[in-house]
């Protein structure tokens, strides 16, 4: 006689079966019954305590933005010799200091930078550059540079909080959201931590579609103690299915005061924003804008991508302090490594070392660290960096969410000054 199928139509009942899920990890595997105990905390406490702690956003810009028409040094004759097509007019940078300002697109980004709500962080890089997407990308997202790693710097980061009771108990999984098809690579750890969706009913109604799938399987065995490839996956899908009721009820009771711009980058960070007011326990938030790799025809496509990047932000920055969630939020763009100083002859520029980026928020210190890398003095015809991106890690992890970096980042690392 086949045993009947138990299901929950709310996260309310699915609680409510706890003694009985925890009397049956003896016959789950590890990863299960961890991901269970994980999501078993009252909802309430989790939204508590989701209205007043530190949260932190990171926007990745792949494909290797052109940091030198961003952040544009306006009196460097080197620049606009080498940039004879693609260099911007001076009297069209909006101007930071004397010697360097903002591509005319980030008229927004002037503005947060005005307001006393963004740094610039000059000259970011690391050792040795690797000018591949592939290898770049993976030494930003894993945080280490000299040497190959399984697992990203935010899944360590969680990894090491939670095993080291430097976040509230329990660590949920949606400690960590990815807002994309796919989990984040920077995200994965060995802890049942990190979601990933882009369309809160959508994950709902897909992540119900998985359970009712997964409940025809045949159920793993105590045996099953060693986590495979494949349990990774099988955990972040359960992670996802445990979340959705969550995540949904976090999204539909906040009502945004600002018009967001419609593309997916804006409404990522509509949806960022959602969830902070919404209570979620969450305290990195992780999405990307595509399209940097301009090695042909850049100047109209650079130009589109920037402003979809200022104008987004600067939603996402009204929108927050609308909500009241504004000073507790901190937020930082990166590529995986800027253009190189030469146009090409294809009216682009191809991949190159150093480059700037952007922390923003209410909590940040204003103003341009580092100085601007010396055009006159290249390394093999690109910027050479002077500032490691992992001290910008260190100094977030350790000053913003109060965690030691050290063991995250498998060394010390020197801060850098852009927190209020």
């Amino acid at each position: 006689m086949a045993k009947p199928q138990i299901r929950f139509h709310t996260r309310r009942e699915f609680l409510k079966s706890g003694l009985a899920m925890v009397a049956a990890t003896a016959t789950v595997p590890t990863f299960l019954s961890r991901t269970f105990l994980e999501l078993a905390a009252p909802v309430a406490d989790t939204a508590a305590r989701g209205t007043d702690e530190r949260v932190l956003v990171v926007i990745q810009l792949s494909g290797g933005n052109d940091g030198l028409n961003t952040v544009v040094p306006y009196t460097d004759d080197h620049y606009y010799r080498a940039r004879p097509k693609l260099a911007v007019p001076p009297d069209k940078v909006l101007r930071l200091n004397d010697t360097i300002g903002l591509h005319p697109t980030l008229s927004p980004l002037k503005a947060l930078y005005d307001d006393g709500e963004l740094a610039v962080l000059q000259g970011i890089g690391y050792p040795n550059p690797d000018r591949s997407h592939f290898r770049s990308m993976e030494i930003w997202q894993s945080g280490v540079a000299e040497d190959f790693s399984t697992d990203g710097w935010i899944g360590r980061l969680f990894d090491h909080a939670c095993s080291n009771r430097h976040l509230p108990k329990p660590c949920s999984p949606t400690l960590g959201v990815s807002v994309d098809a796919t989990l984040n690579p920077a995200m994965k750890g060995s802890s049942a931590i990190g979601i990933a969706l882009n369309d809160p009913e959508r994950f709902y109604r897909m992540t119900r579609l998985h359970a009712r799938s997964s409940a025809r399987r045949p159920t793993a065995t105590a045996s099953d103690v060693e986590e495979s490839p494949l349990d990774f996956l099988r955990r972040t899908a359960m992670n996802a299915q445990l979340s959705a009721d969550r995540i949904r009820d976090a999204v539909r009771g906040v009502r945004h005061s600002v018009e967001y711009p419609q593309n997916p980058f804006a409404r990522s960070l509509e949806l960022i924003a959602g969830l902070i007011a919404g209570g979620m326990d969450t305290k990195v938030y992780y999405t990307s804008l595509t399209g940097f790799d301009t090695h042909a025809n850049q100047r109209g496509a650079h130009e589109r991508l920037l402003k979809m990047l200022a104008d987004g932000i600067a939603a996402f920055q009204t929108d927050l302090a609308a909500l009241g969630q504004a000073d507790r939020v901190v937020a930082f763009t990166f590529s995986e490594f800027g253009r190189r100083v030469a146009e090409n002859g294809s009216g682009g520029t191809d991949h190159g070392q150093a480059a700037p980026l952007f922390i923003f928020g209410a909590p940040v210190k204003p103003g341009v660290i580092g100085k601007h890398p010396s055009l006159a003095s290249l390394n093999r015809g690109d910027l050479a960096f002077h500032t490691d991106f992992r001290r910008v890690y260190a100094t977030l992890i350790d000053q913003w969410l109060g965690i030691n970096s050290g063991p995250v980042l498998k060394q010390e690392f020197e801060r850098l000054p852009f927190l209020a």
